[in-house]
């Protein structure tokens, strides 16, 4: 709860993050040692350039690109949550979660992103029987 309450969204200077970056990173980490889903949370959206394009404010040409790497890790069954500050990212956000097979939702209130991080480690450990008591117990 500490940490949740200490982020802010103050504006970081540019309009577009690297979100195909860490989503090219968890893929990584995937194939390195299995993982169950990726926890994705930004106050801006992706980069829009394509694999190929150069980026409009830096100085280099895009690897890869945040719809590729959410095909691909859709392919590995790795779901992504994905948690948005504000409007901007909310589309792309969206988007990833849906395709793959995660979920997506307004950072607004801090509950929403502790019920998902539990939610998903309870699941880990002790499978639907173990979530369906947390929400039970915990949820409003």
């Amino acid at each position: 709860q500490a940490f949740i309450d200490s982020v802010s969204c103050d504006g970081g200077g540019d309009a577009e993050e690297a979100v195909e970056h860490a989503l090219a990173a968890a893929r990584e980490e995937h194939a390195a040692q299995p993982i169950t889903r990726v926890l994705l949370i930004g106050d801006a959206a992706p980069h829009t350039e394509r694999q190929g394009d150069r980026l409009r404010h830096h100085d280099h040409v895009l690897l890869t690109d945040y719809l590729r790497e959410a095909d691909l890790l859709d392919q590995c069954g790795v779901p992504v949550y994905a948690f948005h500050l504000g409007d901007h990212a909310e589309a792309s956000f969206r988007h990833i979660a849906e395709t793959t097979g995660g979920a997506a939702q307004a950072l607004d209130d801090p509950q929403g992103l502790i019920d998902v991080v539990c939610q998903n480690a309870i699941d880990d450990i002790g499978g639907a029987e173990l979530v369906a008591e947390y929400k039970a117990r915990y949820s409003s």
